[in-house]
């Protein structure tokens, strides 16, 4: 967006965390460094840079990039006491440290994505059961595995068959052209389902 939003702190203290909870791109040094090619911040780590934020001192820093896969996520910014000498182990550790919180922002956004398509899938079943119930209520239903053996049967099925559930559930599909209905009566039958 066109500004960066605060997300985790250390001792920044109130009045200052308040200013910084949103900046927008090019205002102070975490703005200028997000609002440019996001590079570790060598300038400011090397003389004082002088902010907008009342309450903070002049002060050096190091601007870090968080990103994973070419996305930028987040920048790590350390202020730094002013006239602070840019360190190459700092940058090093730093820069670790921004590739695991790159690590850990991508999973906890996994694991949102898997919560919402776990909600869907949820919705979506809650769905297919209703559905069901309806099918089951308003139709003449069976159902069988691929082998044919029943599964389950409806009031309507029992009715329209002249079996009971009991004799159904469990039986082959064949059951019904057992040669204990007419032929008449399989016509209608079949008539009544079409």
């Amino acid at each position: 967006g066109a500004e960066l939003s605060l997300v985790a702190e250390r001792d920044l203290g109130a009045g200052i965390t308040r200013q910084c909870a949103r900046i927008p791109l090019g205002q102070g040094p975490p703005g200028q460094a997000a609002a440019g090619a996001w590079p570790i911040d060598a300038g400011g780590s090397d003389a004082s840079c002088q902010t907008p934020f009342d309450g903070l001192a002049p002060n050096g820093h190091y601007s870090v990039p968080i990103t994973a896969r070419n996305e930028r996520l987040g920048l790590l910014l350390v202020c730094l006491p002013e006239g602070h000498r840019r360190n190459a182990g700092e940058i090093d550790f730093l820069t670790g440290f921004a590739d695991i919180l790159a690590l850990l922002i991508a999973a906890k956004r996994r694991e949102a994505t898997a919560a919402e398509t776990q909600a869907r899938l949820g919705e979506a079943l809650a769905e297919t059961d209703s559905l069901m119930r309806t099918i089951r209520q308003h139709t003449i239903f069976s159902q069988a595995r691929p082998d044919g053996t029943i599964t389950d049967v409806n009031d309507a099925f029992c009715e329209i068959s002249g079996y009971s559930r009991d004799e159904l559930v469990g039986a082959p599909h064949r059951i019904n052209n057992s040669g204990r209905h007419t032929p008449e009566f399989w016509a209608d039958f079949w008539q009544k389902i079409n």
